[in-house]
C-alpha cells in the first residue's frame, strides 16, 4: 500500500546548479511549529529561517502569490539499509532543511495520485488552495490554477501524472 506521494521533478527549471529557482525550506504547520511534509506539496515560501539560504514553508494563503509557492521535493535518504524502502514510505522530517522548487511556468513534473486533493485525469487542472499543502484536482482553469495534467503513466508500483506549470 503507497502511504505518501512520490514527486518527479521531470523538467523543472531549478535543476540546474545553482538556479534561483531551487530554495532550502523549513516546513512550520498553522500552529507555527516546524512540522513534516510529504513531497510533491505546495508551500509558500516565506522569510529567512534564521540561516542565510533556509526559508520558512507554510501552507498558501488566500493571498499568495504564484511566484512565492515551491514544491517540495526533499531528497529520499533511508539510514537503515537493512530493510527494501521504497519512495512512497519518505516523508520530510520536522526541522529539517528540505527542497523546494519554486513556481516557474512551462516546467514539467509528476507525481503520483496521493498528492493530489481529488481523482487526476489527462485534461484536468491543479489549483493551490489557502491552508492546505495539497493540489486540488479541478475540471477548470482559475486564478488558483498551478498546471494542467498533460499525461498519465504506470509503472509496476505507481500511477504517475505528468503535470504542466502555467
Amino acid at each position: 500500500m503507497i502511504k505518501h506521494p512520490v514527486f518527479y521533478s521531470d523538467l523543472m527549471s531549478g535543476t540546474v546548479l545553482n538556479s534561483p529557482l531551487l530554495k532550502s525550506v523549513r516546513f512550520k504547520d498553522d500552529a507555527g511549529e516546524y512540522a513534516e511534509i510529504e513531497n510533491g506539496m505546495i508551500v509558500h515560501v516565506g522569510a529567512l529561517d534564521g540561516e542565510r539560504d533556509v526559508h520558512v514553508a507554510t501552507a498558501p494563503t488566500a493571498t499568495s502569490k504564484k511566484d512565492e509557492l515551491g514544491f517540495v521535493a526533499g531528497v529520499c535518504l533511508f539510514y537503515d539499509e537493512s530493510v527494501r524502502h521504497y519512495e512512497d514510505e519518505w516523508v520530510n522530517e520536522a526541522g529539517r532543511p528540505v527542497r523546494v522548487y519554486m513556481y516557474h511556468p512551462n516546467d514539467v513534473f509528476s507525481m503520483t495520485t496521493e498528492g493530489f486533493d481529488g481523482t487526476p485525469a489527462v485534461g484536468k487542472f491543479v489549483d493551490f488552495q489557502a491552508g492546505k499543502v495539497k493540489m486540488k484536482v479541478a475540471d477548470s482553469e482559475s486564478d488558483n490554477t498551478i498546471g494542467e495534467i498533460i499525461d498519465v503513466r504506470q509503472t509496476a508500483r505507481y500511477t504517475i501524472y505528468g503535470v504542466r506549470v502555467k
